[in-house]
């Protein structure tokens, strides 16, 4: 069975032994067993060269050699493929529907602008004047994601209107099959390069607030590092990220900020209308997520540490908690919560109806 696997790492080091999971489910666990992954495939892949510029030795289909990278929305309409452009039209649409569904307005929705972009073909081989056969290329590029949204701020007690912007400098290497100057199914593509992120609040307390606490901890407007590596195709996902956490203490001279790279795992069974997902934080279950990709309809059970055993508590004694359910999973005391999506709106339904 062809396979993607999807790798995001965020990390300040890549000298550590990563833990990964062992699922369960005997699907998905062959799924994961099939990639190979370990630490030093990992880093292996990671550590590509970015190449010289060369000319590509054939026409080469932009839209879809941008794809990997989700840039086909910085080409003109007439470079755009009539595939391409109805995916990305059904993308917008579930997206304003997703955003009415939760009583948001549509037109709130992120913007991305991409710039800065470097396509570089590194292995080509061409028939009748198109790419057939594997290609492998570099993709460098800026990509910034605005969003202005409002928000309830307990500070204030009300809406507060909050303006994000997302920035990312990425190089990616990208190899993936093509037939007749299209690509087929089955991709792998490397991601490495930073992300920042900055909030402007419109009010001016709630900024000062929120900056001097991100600058205590060494967080304010922080490049946070970012690697990824992606196998693919259409039958099954298997996801593996680090991500940096900050440990913050207490000392003598003040607040100490210890970055943590911390391995989260994502295996993906592709199984038409329903696809399941099993996420994982280091060897720890952490969601089953199942979606019905015809109807948008979706559960989502996710695991947290039980703090309320912590605190002589179980669920309900607290409030937000009603709906919570005490259990031990890979020998540890968590709390399950459900979450089901109806017609892309949050419902009390039980099973929820994804099938």
């Amino acid at each position: 069975m062809r396979l993607t696997v999807l790798l995001l790492a965020c990390v300040s080091t890549s000298s550590l032994a990563y833990q990964f999971p062992t699922p369960e489910d005997p699907r998905a666990r062959a799924v994961f067993e099939r990639t190979g992954m370990d630490t030093a495939r990992l880093d292996a892949l990671l550590a590509f060269p970015k190449p010289a510029p060369q000319a590509w030795p054939c026409e080469a289909p932009i839209a879809y050699l941008y794809q990997p990278g989700n840039l086909v929305d910085a080409l003109q309409p007439e470079q755009i493929p009539a595939d391409l452009k109805a995916q990305m039209e059904e993308g917008k649409r579930l997206m304003r529907k997703t955003f009415r569904g939760n009583g948001m307005d549509p037109s709130a929705a992120p913007v991305t602008t991409s710039s800065d972009i470097e396509l570089i073909p590194i292995k080509a081989q061409c028939k009748n004047g198109k790419l057939d056969g594997p290609v492998e290329y570099f993709l460098g590029f800026k990509q910034v994601m605005e969003s202005n949204i409002e928000t309830f701020s307990t500070l204030t007690n009300k809406l507060e209107k909050t303006r994000s912007v997302l920035t990312t400098l990425a190089q990616m290497h990208v190899t993936q099959s093509y037939q007749d100057g299209k690509p087929v199914p089955g991709i792998r593509s490397v991601r490495r390069g930073t992300i920042t992120n900055r909030s402007t609040y419109e009010n001016p307390a709630i900024q000062k607030a929120i900056e001097d606490s991100l600058s205590k901890t060494g967080s304010l407007n922080r490049a946070s590092p970012v690697k990824s590596v992606i196998f693919g195709d259409d039958a099954a996902v298997a996801s593996f990220s680090l991500t940096e956490e900050p440990k913050v203490t207490g000392g003598v001279f003040g607040i100490n900020t210890e970055w943590k790279i911390k391995l989260h795992s994502m295996i993906m069974l592709i199984t038409p209308p329903v696809n399941v997902s099993y996420m994982y934080a280091d060897d720890q279950p952490l969601s089953v997520m199942r979606q019905n990709k015809e109807t948008g309809n979706s559960e989502s059970t996710t695991y947290m540490e039980n703090y309320l055993k912590k605190l002589g508590k179980k669920p309900g004694d607290t409030p937000g908690t009603e709906n919570y359910r005490a259990m031990v999973l890979g020998g540890r005391d968590v709390l399950e919560m459900r979450h089901c999506v109806v017609d892309f709106k949050p419902a009390k339904m039980d099973p929820c109806p994804v099938e």
